[in-house]
This record gives C-alpha cells, sequence and structure tokens, in this order.
C-alpha cells in the first residue's frame, strides 16, 4: 500500500504545481513469471504492476507518466543475504529445471539505476511503459553460426 500513498501525493503535488513528472515504478520479472518459494514478492510485484497501469491511465494528458522498469536476475541487492547457502542453491536449481531461470548470469545493480534514468528522461511527451532488463547470456549458450 505504500508506493500507492506515496504516489498519490507525488501526484497530487505535481498536479497542484501544474507540473509534469514522473513515476518509476521498479518491479521484477517475477510479475510475469512467477517462481516457487516467492509467492509474497511475486503477488506483490503483480500488484506494484497494476496500480503504474492504472495510475497510467489516470495520469493521461497531465504530462504525468508512469513507468514500470523490470528488471531480471540483478546481483548485489541484498536479497536473500540471510538465507541458508543451501537453501539458495535448491530455489536457483528448482528455477533452473522448471525453466524459469535460463542461466545463473546476473545483472550489476546499476543497470537497474540506468533504466531508471532512461525513463525519466524521455522526452515530453513520450511514454516509457515497461522497460524489461535481464542480464546477458553467458557465450556458451549462444546459437551456432551467424544469425540470419
Amino acid at each position: 500500500i505504500a508506493p500507492a500513498l506515496l504516489a498519490r501525493r507525488a501526484i497530487a503535488g505535481l498536479r497542484a504545481r501544474g507540473s509534469a513528472g514522473d513515476l518509476v515504478f521498479v518491479s521484477s520479472e517475477n510479475a510475469i513469471t512467477p517462481r516457487p518459494y516467492q509467492p509474497g514478492y511475486t503477488a506483490s510485484k503483480w500488484g506494484l504492476e497494476g496500480l503504474a497501469r492504472t495510475l497510467k491511465l489516470e495520469c493521461e494528458g497531465t504530462g504525468i507518466r508512469a513507468t514500470i522498469v523490470r528488471p531480471g536476475p540483478t546481483f548485489p541487492t541484498g536479497f536473500a543475504d540471510d538465507w541458508d547457502p543451501a537453501l539458495v542453491k535448491r530455489v536457483l536449481e528448482t528455477w533452473n529445471r522448471l525453466g524459469l531461470q535460463r542461466h545463473l548470469r546476473w545483472m550489476p545493480a546499476d543497470s537497474v539505476a540506468h533504466a531508471v534514468v532512461s525513463a525519466v528522461t524521455a522526452p515530453p511527451g513520450t511514454h516509457l511503459d515497461l522497460i524489461q532488463l535481464g542480464p546477458e547470456a553467458p557465450a556458451s549458450l549462444r546459437l551456432g553460426g551467424d544469425p540470419p
């Protein structure tokens, strides 16, 4: 509920001043690809994206933009820092076995920051509804031959 309350206050302030502005909601690929062992996290990101989409519609024509930044695996974030290493291993193996994580590569956290900057520096009148980003796969997963 905190993101909704904060967004409402920001929107009210921007409208009171007649200002344009940006609301950026940092979600997760879990919003579209749920993973075992993370039901609460997945539900919160799904809800966050619903909030962002609704506010985008409510703010149309005001100069206030709402953008979703949806990162994939990112490190370091502090996520799972307090988990037992055996649990982390089991979780990652499960995700891989279910096809939820093709490889174990991670993006640096500043990739997410760059995506946020891209959203807020887009030219006026331009909406970036969704910026989805993920880590590059290792060379070992490269398909053979050159692309057509």
